[in-house]
């Protein structure tokens, strides 16, 4: 998908509400089941479920799916199961993602105040309704386009005629891929087509599975081991968010284990772009998402426009500033023109209104913050205006802010501001992803954002682009 994390929460539980209380089948059948008849499988799977034996359940859609791969209702229906299983209520998950939409006071992020018990089962359920559909949306995407090229093979000028320019080259790409002579195969185990009966269809289902997904990945956030749940073996991360909407994420617990391990900073990092690149997709759907979903346009279920523009606004600037925290990687992250400028000390050494944002993994030592690297782009490595030399203290702004030596040698701004760092993290977010500079020429990033950005010449601004690629 393409996760800002300000994005979806009224709109994740009413999508699972839908999944999981309409009643969509019609169950039927004794508790005698042939295990090769698909059909009767999924008619006692469905009996089970309406008496809430949702593990039972479960296991006869699985063994419906053995049976016959294309049934789509049993896909559908083991997603449904394993939802309730993991004791997720989509009741519950409306009242717990709904305060996410506040725009007054912090920590403000859905499930991140929420007990590792709470977390789990909407961690735990919401992979049940990923695994369970991933297949299934990808044996319906493809039958689909079996079923176009089908009327392309009969019909040869169809293909020609088709005015949607993106599914007519998707047809003419699983043409290439999965025809060979007049037979269709399905991968190296060269299983016929189709792939599903489409009873059950993904665009039934897309924002329920978009959101299923997104869910994952925020609290997969919070199991850093990947081991499948949220525990204490996990290094714990807290993300929160500040009165002005900002995003803050607290990783004292992982500096002290990055320093000296660089696979910990890796995962971290990992992790952190996943969020960023998965919350785009949840913004896009959120104009269509009520109509989608059916919910009315009064009521208990009613959607707002401020609602929506509230969800929308945390949507927007959450991945970007998500990646704000990646850390030691060398790279400006927020967009200053400074590399992992800041020390970890709770402080904003760059001014910039954020504290411990891209980090250095320099533990304080007797020079804090040495490591090699040219941290505001003058062109020298470890200059002496980097870091903290032995037993000087750092200097202090008229606020007491404890600024790094090169923040004090900032020019002033274009209007004279002194240590000119700009604070509007949505435009420097910005900046940070335009990493081929056309957006943002080096002037105007000397312009708007000030920062390190004056340290820089249009050939080191080059180099610095490449870098930031890499």
């Amino acid at each position: 998908m393409k996760f800002s994390m300000q994005k979806f929460p009224v709109f994740l539980a009413l999508a699972f509400l839908l999944v999981v209380s309409c009643n969509i089948f019609n169950p039927s059948g004794t508790t005698t089941v042939n295990t090769k008849d698909a059909d009767a499988l999924i008619s006692y799977a469905e009996k089970q479920f309406q008496k809430a034996a949702y593990t039972d359940a479960a296991d006869y859609f699985r063994k419906a799916i053995l049976a016959d791969s294309t049934k789509s209702e049993a896909y559908f229906g083991l997603a449904k199961s394993g939802l309730r299983a993991a004791g997720a209520n989509p009741l519950k998950l409306l009242s717990l993602v709904s305060s996410s939409t506040s725009t007054s006071g912090t920590n403000s992020v859905p499930f991140m105040n929420e007990g590792m018990e709470m977390q789990n089962i909407y961690y735990k359920g919401m992979q049940a309704v990923d695994t369970s559909l991933k297949p299934l949306v990808n044996r319906d995407t493809l039958t689909e386009l079996w079923e176009y090229a089908t009327l392309v093979d009969k019909h040869s000028l169809l293909l020609d005629s088709l005015s949607d320019t993106a599914k007519k080259h998707s047809i003419e790409a699983f043409q290439t891929t999965y025809k060979h002579g007049t037979i269709y195969t399905w991968g190296a185990s060269q299983k016929p087509f189709p792939l599903s009966d489409r009873k059950v269809k993904y665009s039934r289902f897309k924002v329920d599975y978009s959101l299923a997904e997104f869910v994952v990945l925020v609290l997969g956030f919070l199991d850093f081991n990947k081991d499948g749940s949220i525990d204490s073996k996990d290094i714990p991360i807290k993300i929160t968010r500040d009165s002005n909407g900002n995003i803050n994420v607290n990783v004292s617990e992982i500096m002290n284990q990055a320093a000296t391990d660089t696979n910990v900073a890796n995962t971290l990092n990992s992790s952190i772009d996943k969020l960023a690149s998965g919350s785009g997709d949840i913004t896009a759907l959120i104009s269509s998402m009520a109509g989608t979903l059916g919910l009315a346009d009064t009521g208990s279920n009613a959607i707002s426009s401020q609602t929506k523009a509230a969800i929308d606004s945390q949507l927007v600037n959450f991945g970007g500033q998500a990646k704000f925290y990646k850390l030691g990687d060398h790279k400006d992250n927020d967009g200053d023109g400074c590399l992992d400028e800041e020390l970890f000390d709770s402080t904003d050494n760059d001014n910039d209104g954020l504290i411990d944002e891209d980090l250095r993994l320099v533990l304080p030592t007797s020079q804090p913050g040495k490591d090699g690297t040219d941290h505001d782009g003058d062109g020298t490595v470890d200059g002496a205006n980097e870091y903290w030399p032995d037993a000087v203290q750092p200097a202090k702004d008229g606020n007491g802010k404890r600024l790094l030596p090169f923040v004090a040698d900032f020019p002033s701004g274009p209007n004279g501001e002194t240590n000119f760092n700009s604070s509007d993290l949505t435009l420097k977010a910005a900046v940070a992803a335009d990493t081929l500079g056309t957006a943002y020429p080096l002037t105007k990033r000397k312009q708007l954002i000030g920062g390190c950005w004056h340290n820089y010449t249009e050939a080191t601004f080059q180099a610095y682009l490449i870098h930031q690629r890499q």
